[in-house]
């Protein structure tokens, strides 16, 4: 559910979170409308599903989703390019050095794209939109995934500032938070040598 938590705790956008069961989620799934997490559920009772939509959301009812519609259109690029950067490779890849490297240069390669068209202190315009929170969601992420990620140093700002806003601040210094973006449990992960060890390393 992150980064939908951690830019509605900044948003100041109150949501009750419900974690599901592992142990049930295969009979929860077929009731989903998509078949996966996260879910939101809306003041009439509808259900929604997928974390853009989620997020574009909490944006829009926020005033967090752009002032114009250029600062719209940079919003949605940044939100694509990073989603490419996770596109065509597998966490479980990542025991292999070789893939390790490759995947790494991807990831790499993309944020210092978005680097270009980021403001120096948000992401876009004068205050933190959903884009800040994505990238500083992604910046955590890839520096979890891979050791010595190489930030640009914009983007490192911008996160930095993100986790920095008040309610975001709070709700990521709060024991519910998930320090190492993975949940240890799952097999691909527990089987993974190299994840468990960033666990271990990151959660020192």
């Amino acid at each position: 559910s992150e980064p939908i938590r951690s830019f509605a705790a900044a948003c100041g956008v109150p949501l009750e979170f419900e974690a599901v069961d592992p142990a049930t989620w295969g009979e929860k799934k077929a009731t989903t409308p998509f078949g996966g997490l996260p879910l939101l559920t809306l003041d009439d009772g509808l259900v929604v599903a997928q974390e853009k939509a989620i997020i574009t959301y909490i944006a829009e009812t926020a005033n967090k989703a752009g002032a114009n519609p250029k600062e719209k259109l940079l919003i949605r690029m940044i939100d694509e390019a990073l989603a490419d950067a996770a596109a065509g490779w597998m966490l479980s890849e990542l025991a292999d050095d070789e893939k390790r490297k490759t995947h790494q240069a991807k990831v790499e390669t993309i944020l210092e794209k978005i680097a270009v068209y980021v403001g120096d202190q948000f992401a876009v315009g004068s205050s933190f939109t959903s884009a800040d929170a994505v990238i500083w969601y992604s910046v955590q992420r890839y520096s979890f995934l891979f050791e010595g990620l190489k930030v640009p140093a914009k983007l490192a700002t911008i996160s930095d500032n993100f986790a920095k806003i008040e309610g975001a601040a709070k709700w990521i210094g709060s024991p519910e938070f998930p320090k190492a973006f993975l949940p240890a449990f799952m097999p691909f992960v527990k089987d993974n040598a190299y994840l468990m060890k960033r666990i271990a390393d990151t959660s020192k």
